[in-house]
């Protein structure tokens, strides 16, 4: 299966270190976060794939480490 090697994730409300970003863009390049930008201010860059967040909530780098280790994915 292929996947875009950019996605536009538009239209969210990010929170960071230091503050919350009301109206931003989050850019993913090659499976990592590339940019986060104020969206209101910023001509969005072209990429492969754009999905509007309608305004929901991004924690960017949070990662989920509660697993059981099932067929092999604690390795």
């Amino acid at each position: 299966m292929n996947h875009p090697t950019t996605t536009l994730l538009r239209n969210a409300r990010i929170v960071l270190l230091d503050r919350i970003a009301e109206t931003a863009s989050l850019l993913i390049e090659n499976a990592r976060i590339a940019q986060i930008f104020d969206a209101t201010l910023s001509r969005p860059p072209a990429t492969e794939s754009v999905i509007d967040l309608d305004g929901l909530t991004l924690f960017p780098g949070f990662i989920d480490t509660h697993i059981h280790g099932a067929i092999g994915v604690d390795t």
